[in-house]
């Protein structure tokens, strides 16, 4: 039978969680389809909000 020791366990279940923490951070560089809308320039999103820019997305 598999024992664990408390001390074992408490590391386990900080490591899976700073795991989580740091693959939720990430996630917007990992998939960078999760971010909507960028420009090339202020000048273009001023011009988009007035509705003559043009929107990038990302592929």
């Amino acid at each position: 039978m598999l024992t664990i020791a408390r001390a074992e366990l408490v590391a386990l279940t900080m490591a899976v969680t700073m795991e989580n923490y740091i693959q939720n951070a990430l996630k917007p560089m990992v998939y960078p389809h999760n971010t909507v809308i960028f420009t090339d320039s202020l000048l273009n999103l001023q011009r988009i909000q007035r509705g003559k820019g043009c929107v990038k997305q990302w592929e």
